[in-house]
C-alpha cells in the first residue's frame, strides 16, 4: 500500500466500516475536490469571502473521514479564519492561509485519485 501524506484510508475504513463504503465515498471526495478546488482558488482571487467560507465548509465535511490529522487541523483553521473575515480589508490573512493550504488540498485530491486507481 502506498504512503499517503494528506489522505488517510485507514481512518476512512475505521469511520465507514467497509472497503466498498470507503471506495464509494472516496469517489465523491475526488469528484468534489476536482470541481471545488479550481472554484476555491478563483473565489480567493476574487476575495469572495462568502463563497470561500461555503466551499471550505463543504470540503471540511470530508476531512474527518479521509484527511490525515494535520490536513484536518489545517482545513479547520482556514475555515475558522474565513468565518472571521468580514471583507476586503482583512482578506489578506485568509488569502495567505489559503495559499498555505492549497498545495495540501491538491495533494489530497491527487492521493484520492491514486487510491481509486489502485483499488
Amino acid at each position: 500500500m502506498p504512503s499517503y501524506k494528506a489522505l488517510s484510508p485507514a481512518r476512512a475504513l475505521d469511520y465507514l466500516g467497509d472497503a466498498q463504503g470507503v471506495r464509494s465515498l472516496m469517489q465523491t471526495l475526488h469528484s468534489t475536490l476536482t470541481q471545488e478546488l479550481p472554484q476555491l482558488a478563483r473565489w480567493v482571487q476574487e476575495k469572495d469571502t462568502s463563497a470561500v467560507r461555503q466551499c471550505l465548509h463543504q470540503i471540511k465535511g470530508f476531512a474527518p473521514v479521509f484527511g490525515a490529522e494535520s490536513l484536518v487541523q489545517n482545513i479547520m483553521r482556514v475555515e475558522a479564519l474565513s468565518k472571521a473575515t468580514l471583507g476586503d480589508q482583512d482578506f489578506a490573512p485568509l488569502a495567505q492561509a489559503y495559499q498555505e493550504l492549497a498545495p495540501h488540498l491538491q495533494q489530497w485530491q491527487d492521493e484520492a485519485k491514486a487510491y481509486l486507481a489502485q483499488s
